[in-house]
C-alpha cells in the first residue's frame, strides 16, 4: 500500500536537515541529469495537485487566490502547462526539450472554480477529480473539510466548457485498499458511470482517495476502464512507473514561493522514494 504524506508543513527539524542534505548533496547529480535529459529531448514531466483555492478558512489544504495566481504566472514562464493526457503522452514518448507541468485538483470543492477561471484566462487545462457522492453537497459532518461545499453538476459542466477535464475520485472517498472486492467495484465503476452519464463525456482518469492504492486496487481501476491513475507520490514521472501510478507533487497552502520553486526543482522528490520504501514494508 502506498501512503499519502503531508510532511511539508510543520516538518520537524531532523527531516528538514535530511531534506537540505539530500538537496545540496544531490545537486551536482541532478543538474547533470537535467542537462542530459535536455540533450536527449527528455525534459521532466511533473503533475501538481491542489485541494482548495479560496481566501477563507486558511489551512494546509487551502491555497489563497493570490498565491495561486503567482504560482501559475511563475509556471507559465518556465514550463509547458499541459493536460493530463498530454503529460502521459510526453512521459511515454520521452521526447520534449521543455519541462512540462499538469495541474490537478482533488475532491471537487466549489472553490476550485476560482482557479479554473484563472487557468482559462491563460488558456491552460487542468483536471478536477470529483468525489461523486459529494457533488451538489452543501456541507455534511463536523470536520472542516466537510463544511466546504462541493461543485454542482452544473458547475462541473461549466468547468468542462472552460477546457477543464473531469476525472473520478471514487464515490465516497474511502481508503480503497481496505475495501472489499464488491466495495471497490462500486467505488470505481459507479463513479465512472455516473460521471459519464451526467457529463456526457468519457472519464478516463482517477485520483486515488487519500493517495492510497495497491496492486489489487490497480487491477480494479484498470478493469473499470480508467487509463490513468494519479497517486500522491512526489516527484517527476518516468515511463517505467506505468499509467496507473502517475506521480504528483502536492502544493500546500503553507507553501510560499520559495518552497514552491524548490518543489518544482525537485527538492522534495526524496519523499517519493520514502513513500515507495514504506509501500514495500506494508
Amino acid at each position: 500500500m502506498v501512503r499519502q504524506l503531508r510532511p511539508f508543513p510543520g516538518m520537524n527539524r531532523h527531516k528538514r536537515w535530511l531534506l537540505h542534505l539530500y538537496y545540496y548533496g544531490s545537486l551536482p547529480y541532478r543538474r547533470c541529469a537535467g542537462w542530459w535529459r535536455v540533450v536527449r529531448s527528455a525534459a521532466p514531466v511533473m503533475i501538481l495537485f491542489y485541494h482548495r483555492v479560496a481566501d477563507s478558512v486558511p489551512n494546509d489544504w487551502t491555497m489563497t487566490n493570490r498565491q495561486f495566481v503567482r504560482q501559475i504566472d511563475w509556471l507559465r514562464q518556465r514550463f509547458d502547462l499541459v493536460s493530463l493526457a498530454e503529460a502521459q503522452r510526453r512521459i511515454r514518448s520521452d521526447g520534449t526539450k521543455r519541462p512540462s507541468v499538469s495541474i490537478t485538483f482533488d475532491d471537487g470543492y466549489q472553490s476550485v472554480a476560482n482557479a479554473t477561471e484563472v487557468l482559462s484566462e491563460f488558456g491552460f487545462p487542468a483536471t478536477i477529480f470529483a468525489t461523486v457522492g459529494w457533488i451538489d453537497r452543501s456541507s455534511s459532518g463536523s470536520n472542516y473539510w466537510n463544511q466546504w461545499p462541493s461543485l454542482t453538476w452544473a458547475e462541473l459542466r461549466a468547468c468542462m466548457n472552460q477546457g477543464m477535464e473531469i476525472g473520478a475520485h471514487s464515490v465516497s472517498h474511502p481508503c480503497l485498499p481496505t475495501c472489499s472486492d464488491s466495495e471497490l467495484a462500486y467505488e470505481l465503476n459507479d463513479a465512472k458511470v455516473l460521471l459519464e452519464q451526467q457529463l456526457g463525456s468519457e472519464i478516463t482518469s482517477l485520483s486515488y482517495p487519500h493517495g492510497l492504492y495497491d496492486d489489487r486496487v490497480k487491477r480494479f481501476v484498470s478493469a473499470a476502464g480508467f487509463r490513468l491513475g494519479c497517486t500522491s507520490v512526489c516527484g517527476v514521472n518516468r515511463h517505467s512507473f506505468g499509467s496507473l501510478e502517475l506521480h504528483r507533487t502536492e502544493i500546500s497552502g503553507a507553501d510560499d514561493m520559495a518552497i514552491f520553486r524548490r518543489k518544482l526543482a525537485g527538492q522534495y522528490d526524496w519523499m517519493g522514494l520514502w513513500q515507495r520504501w514504506q509501500a514495500r514494508k506494508s
